[in-house]
């Protein structure tokens, strides 16, 4: 859909529900104006300058038009949905895009103590800006994302029950640079997990699972990596929830580059592949408070403390290769308000500061603050 056909729908679907009945539907449309304003778009670290022709702060206007489907049926609920945006930058013009992502989601249930959920989505949009390995990226990369995942739950006790899960992921840059083609995958993975769920307002969750991924260019860049987490609900009250949550995940980059060598009193270029290693333990807490019956506040509260591991190697000659071990610690506070008026509307503002201190070797420190304010109108 053109742009400006897109923000006419959207205007339309923002004035119409104002005259429209108010009926139950399964289906929906809403329409979208977000405004974004963010003082380190790029990411760059504290030392960083931007890349000629761009700015460091910029903020962003978004239209989207949203339309979906959400039916019961028995024990069953099928869940779809499908968002186009447009997206326009004050001061990094070429970043302009149009983004999208679809889903579908059926949750199932037998009437014994088995149940589950299988899901697929798609989605394209702007790929981070500064991403490790490759740097700061000077011309605009979309990248396309598709997942396909099952999971299956089976009621072991009244108070517990095991999950087994199963998914795939496939990544796309569209970016025709070998560096950010590089980072094109394709990812299986399987999940085991024990939920505890007693008497009262609590539920607790343990899971464990591995994924393979595969690179497009190179099998011996593919990488198994286990993942692990730890979380805990609790209702405190009818307005008031606290979601806490421990994981550790393993991961690896691989990025082609090319290498500096001495000859002689003269230095020449080899081809080179850098393999970045990555442990990263996360904690999580989110408050969930329904201040009133049309206000809600949410808060969280996230520090990641990652380990990482970069090696530098070429096939030409493995003593040419080089190691550097570095840790960085990245927190990220975030506050959402959310008002809603009516049954159509929404009106909304996040707040998100996110630090990053570093040693230096490896990663580098940077910090940013965004605020991002919208309304939203829907039809059923």
């Amino acid at each position: 859909m053109r742009p400006a056909r897109l923000r006419a729908a959207v205007l339309g679907a923002l004035l119409l529900p104002a005259l429209a009945a108010a009926q139950s539907s399964p289906w929906f449309v809403s329409g979208q104006l977000s405004h974004t304003t963010d003082d380190n778009l790029l990411r760059l670290a504290d030392d960083q300058r931007e890349p000629a022709g761009q700015s460091r702060s910029d903020t962003v206007s978004s239209t989207a038009l949203i339309a979906g489907l959400d039916q019961f049926f028995g024990r069953q609920r099928l869940q779809s949905s499908l968002t186009l945006r447009d997206n326009k930058f004050d001061n990094n013009s070429r970043f302009d895009n149009q983004s999208y992502s679809g889903s579908l989601n059926l949750e199932w249930a037998t009437l014994g103590r088995l149940s589950g959920e299988l899901s697929a989505s798609r989605s394209r949009a702007l790929s981070t800006f500064n991403a490790d390995g490759i740097g700061v990226l000077t011309q605009r990369n979309d990248e396309t994302t598709e997942n396909l995942n099952a999971v299956v739950s089976v009621g072991l006790v009244t108070e517990w029950s095991l999950e087994l899960g199963a998914g795939q992921r496939r990544v796309r840059n569209s970016l025709d640079l070998p560096t950010v083609r590089a980072r094109d995958l394709d990812q299986d993975n399987a999940v085991v997990g024990l939920a505890w769920r007693p008497a009262g307002n609590s539920q607790f969750e343990a899971r464990i699972g591995n994924a393979r991924t595969r690179y497009g260019r190179g099998g011996d860049r593919d990488f198994d990596g286990l993942s692990a987490s730890l979380a805990w609900g609790w209702r405190a009250s009818g307005k008031l929830g606290v979601n806490t949550r421990l994981s550790r995940d393993k991961g690896q980059d691989n990025y082609p580059t090319l290498i500096r060598v001495p000859v002689g009193f003269f230095f020449i270029e080899l081809p080179a592949l850098q393999t970045d290693l990555r442990t990263s333990d996360t904690l999580r807490t989110q408050f969930d408070w329904a201040a009133t019956a049309k206000l809600a506040v949410t808060t969280s509260l996230q520090f990641t403390r990652r380990d990482v591991t970069s090696r530098l190697a070429t096939e030409f000659d493995p003593a040419l290769g080089r190691e550097a071990q570095g840790v960085d610690d990245t927190t990220i506070a975030a506050l959402g308000l959310r008002w809603q008026p009516n049954r159509w509307s929404v009106l909304g503002c996040d707040l998100r500061h996110e630090q990053r201190r570093a040693d230096g070797r490896v990663t580098t420190g940077l910090e940013a603050n965004s605020v991002n304010c919208y309304v939203q109108a829907t039809i059923r």
